[in-house]
């Protein structure tokens, strides 16, 4: 009686129909497809991005310590490697001559990716900082080719290292950091390859 007086609204009230649903979902799925990995892509570009600017970051901070007491950052018990977190120098005051911070706001963590991380390389997501003078690290921290020129212009020096990182994050890295497209390079003021799970290690200078 209803539909029969009123047949407009009958049919707008009577709800989708099994095709119209499988449709819809139908369109909704295609719409997914195509946004997913563009989303997931804008997400990886900013964390390289905050990478990258967190390297920036903790660099100034590090060249503001030495201005400040004449020496680079070391940990508690006097040792030239220490990861940015805790009593490290550039949060608190340790006792150095000079010291006029914090010179970060708080502890620095990278951004996290998937990766294996080998034994015996550390704390994966947090900056690790290191004066090199020689010794077995030199390779990955202390020898800068600065110039790409094949030969080391620096030999001491200080760096900040983190890890583990993909390949094709240390490549976008290496690509704003240092006009370099490979995931593993060891020229230029950053230093990128496979160790550790992905090793990367930007120079902050030296004496």
């Amino acid at each position: 009686m209803f539909s029969n007086r009123y047949p407009l609204l009958a049919k707008r009230l009577r709800g989708f129909t099994l095709i119209e649903l499988i449709v819809v979902i139908a369109i909704i799925a295609v719409l997914a497809a195509i946004i997913a990995p563009n989303a997931f892509k804008a997400i990886e570009k900013s964390k390289v991005a905050r990478m990258a600017a967190d390297l920036k970051s903790i660099k100034q901070s590090i060249l503001s310590f030495y201005s400040d007491t004449g020496q680079w950052p070391v940990n508690a018990n006097g040792t030239t490697y220490t990861w940015i977190s805790g009593s490290h120098p550039l949060l608190v005051d340790t006792g150095v001559v000079g010291w006029n911070g914090p010179y970060l706001e708080k502890q620095a963590k990278s951004p996290t990716w998937t990766g294996t991380l080998s034994p015996g390389c550390g704390t994966p997501g947090l900056y690790y900082t290191q004066w090199y003078n020689g010794g077995w690290a030199g390779t990955y921290y202390g020898d800068f080719d600065l110039d790409k020129n094949g030969s080391y212009e620096v030999n001491t020096g200080h760096s900040i290292s983190v890890f583990p990182l993909p390949a094709d994050i240390r490549k976008n890295l290496n690509i704003i950091l240092d006009n370099d497209n490979s995931d593993s390079d060891m020229t230029g003021v950053l230093k990128v390859s496979s160790g550790c799970g992905g090793i990367l290690t930007f120079y902050t200078g030296t004496i």
